[in-house]
């Protein structure tokens, strides 16, 4: 249940980087963010007022401010990466998050690690090294890889937070202690922009807003019912929607190196899937 909520999750997750891809611009970047943040916000209160007093509290305001912050920069450095890469190079280096997430598990959180999900996120790293290639080490590409590190440190923190704390909760507070930060960044960096412009940007804001949404509740439900360690190979399956929307959406053609790349980042979730089934 946690891998199948985990691939759900990067299919939305993937298709906010498309409507970034379509819509996005360097120039307002923090508009974007900031309208984002308010549009999830208004979808998210419903939710989260209708349980009662003791559910709408935050229970760890500092877990929230960290994962709202770490949130920021992974956004803002996501829009950069994907305005200059290829929507399945960019994924490819995001994607490096699931190493990540097992190295941190293990030393941060001090779970168990068995050598199988080891071998697995190595196999899915090979594959992200074999699709990306030294020589196509760019700026862009360092960037991405910050996303990575801020994805690892947003899902683990999951991990931190009461048990009792709904996923509503979890995700208002979260864009909650964002908001101030955003709207500063915001109002330093507006720029001025006609009605079409301003159209595009609120339709951008409030489609990630629900995208984003649905991905970061199902990350919380996923991290809760397994392992981080266990369930996070399932992160990799966004590749596959990275690689068919490119396809299709953006005219990006896959070549051998990137193609070779990520089915070595599929084949852990294959190995998993089977050796979950055998036990």
């Amino acid at each position: 249940m946690a891998m199948a909520l985990l691939v759900l999750g990067n299919l939305f997750a993937t298709l906010t980087d498309v409507v970034v891809k379509a819509l996005g611009n360097e120039n307002t970047v923090f508009q974007y963010l900031w309208l984002r943040q308010v549009a999830t916000l208004m979808l998210v209160f419903p939710f989260w007022w209708s349980q009662g007093p003791a559910q709408r509290r935050p229970g760890a305001l500092k877990i929230h401010l960290m994962r709202a912050h770490l949130g920021i920069i992974g956004a803002s450095c996501t829009l950069f990466a994907l305005l200059h890469l290829s929507l399945a190079t960019a994924n490819v280096i995001f994607y490096a998050a699931p190493l990540l997430t097992v190295l941190a598990a293990f030393l941060w959180l001090k779970e168990e690690v068995r050598r199988q999900r080891i071998i697995n996120a190595v196999i899915g790293f090979i594959g992200v090294m074999i699709a990306l290639r030294p020589d196509q080490l760019q700026w862009a590409a360092l960037v991405a890889f910050v996303v990575a590190m801020t994805i690892t440190g947003f899902n683990l923190l999951v991990v931190k937070l009461p048990k009792t704390i709904s996923v509503a909760s979890v995700m208002m507070w979260t864009n909650l202690c964002a908001l101030p930060v955003t709207s500063l960044l915001a109002m330093s960096t507006w720029q001025p922009m006609g009605g079409q412009q301003f159209q595009e940007l609120l339709i951008l804001g409030i489609c990630a807003a629900i995208t984003v949404g649905i991905y970061q509740g199902c990350v919380v439900l996923a991290f809760r019912q397994a392992d981080a360690s266990a369930a996070v190979i399932a992160e990799y399956s966004g590749l596959i929607f990275a690689a068919v929307f490119g396809y299709y959406l953006f005219n990006e053609s896959l070549d051998m190196y990137t193609t070779i790349g990520i089915l070595l980042i599929i084949l852990p979730i294959v190995l998993q899937g089977w050796q979950g089934k055998r036990q």
